[in-house]
């Protein structure tokens, strides 16, 4: 325990949240994504349809930091970035990257405030500062990463429910999932409650993203990316940044490499270990199935805490669920504080996702230097936080009789 708090007390501030912070302030962040997407243009503009951008982007076993790990509807960025911007599509990217971080605190703030009109501005103000405070959300943009986008549609959807526009809400689930296909359990979700407009606005708008990238790259690549799924899967990552339970399994196994991703893209994955498989696999049914059942009535339903439920369940069920994946998790604070403040949250849940928000939005890189020493659970502090939040949320999310539904109309 002394080597843990030395090793906190000692952190400069870029292993703080202060980096992403400041990176944000100067407009500066990575290529996380930009570099994969980059790589994955370039292919696609010299292959043949009939072959499979992944065998350039993923399984080349020269790859290094320029991977492409996306679906290839993905791509559907690109086109349009070119057609306003030309040869300054990235820098398009880029910008539109930093604006979805006020956004995301427009609407943290939309789903939080129901005070009067005069205490709007002050409200709006905290809630951008708690945004900027909030490490995932930041972290997501300091890596440049198109998860800043998913985190903002998110915010987005989960006021729309709250207002009572469930096909506006589950069109924005659709555009992500073009991203991030997990997201498509959300469509599961929606067809297990009966929530018919949710589904339909979430199936359009990714039926037809779907068809046209088809049209655009080929039908191979869409193929070949359940591959790419299945190895993501069947390795899993210890780096740990993966702030799951197949992150954790690896590390407390001390399988592969927990600090860097190796010179090459392939290498960084650990060796198979089927009791981190295992683990995983359960672990994501357990979880999963915690969030779609049991069935719970219409009437004792509070729809957008359901909705947020399922939503962080299936970003802790996969098997890589890096720190900015859960800048979710900020709106998801913001019902609750909504609730709370409505009557409708029990002061002890509430105290309970208090200590998990700490635990979320506070960094310290240097903990992961205990990636390789017998306190290498300390570097998984985000999954630690999901997880108490997610044991919150399953008992809070049904709703006193006439209330369910959220702040508008009933979802359906």
């Amino acid at each position: 325990m002394n080597l843990f708090l030395l090793t906190v007390w000692r952190t400069p501030w870029p292993g703080t949240l202060l980096n992403p912070v400041y990176g944000f302030f100067t407009g500066r962040q990575g290529g996380d994504s930009w570099r994969g997407l980059v790589t994955a243009d370039g292919v696609v503009a010299t292959m043949d349809r009939s072959a499979s951008i992944y065998d350039r982007t993923f399984f080349d076993p020269a790859l290094t930091t320029n991977n492409f790990l996306y679906p290839p509807t993905a791509l559907l960025v690109i086109p349009p970035a070119k057609a306003l911007l030309g040869e300054r599509w990235l820098e398009g990217l880029r910008a539109l990257t930093w604006l979805f971080i006020p956004v995301t605190a427009v609407f943290v703030f939309l789903i939080a405030w129901r005070g009067s009109p005069r205490t709007a501005l002050i409200a709006l103000v905290l809630s951008a500062g708690v945004t900027v405070a909030f490490y995932p959300v930041m972290r997501s943009y300091r890596n440049g990463q198109i998860q800043t986008w998913i985190n903002a549609a998110f915010a987005a959807s989960l006021w729309l429910l709250l207002v009572g526009r469930p096909t506006a809400s589950g069109a924005l689930m659709g555009l992500a999932c073009l991203l991030k296909p997990q997201w498509l359990l959300l469509l599961a979700w929606a067809a297990l409650r009966r929530e018919w407009r949710f589904a339909t606005g979430l199936a359009v708008p990714f039926a037809a993203g779907v068809a046209l990238s088809i049209a655009l790259y080929g039908l191979a690549s869409h193929l070949e990316f359940r591959r790419v799924i299945g190895t993501i899967a069947w390795y899993g990552e210890s780096l740990y940044a993966n702030q799951s339970v197949n992150g954790l399994l690896h590390r407390v196994l001390f399988n592969g490499g927990n600090l860097s991703v190796g010179q090459h893209w392939l290498s960084h994955f650990p060796p198979f270990h089927p009791v981190v498989y295992a683990g995983t696999l359960i672990s994501s049914v357990v979880v999963l199935a915690l969030a779609f059942l049991p069935r719970i009535p219409r009437e004792e339903r509070d729809g957008p805490m359901d909705f947020a439920t399922v939503a962080l369940a299936a970003t802790m069920a996969s098997p890589m669920a890096w720190d900015h994946h859960y800048g979710i998790l900020l709106p998801i604070f913001a019902l609750l504080y909504r609730r709370l403040a409505e009557g409708r949250l029990p002061l002890g849940p509430a105290a309970v996702a208090g200590i998990a928000y700490v635990v979320a939005t506070t960094h310290v890189h240097d903990v992961a230097r205990l990636a390789d020493t017998r306190w290498n659970v300390f570097p998984s502090p985000l999954f630690f936080a999901a997880l108490t939040l997610f044991i919150v949320l399953l008992r809070v999310r049904r709703a006193a009789p006439g209330l369910a539904g959220g702040g508008g109309r009933q979802l359906t």
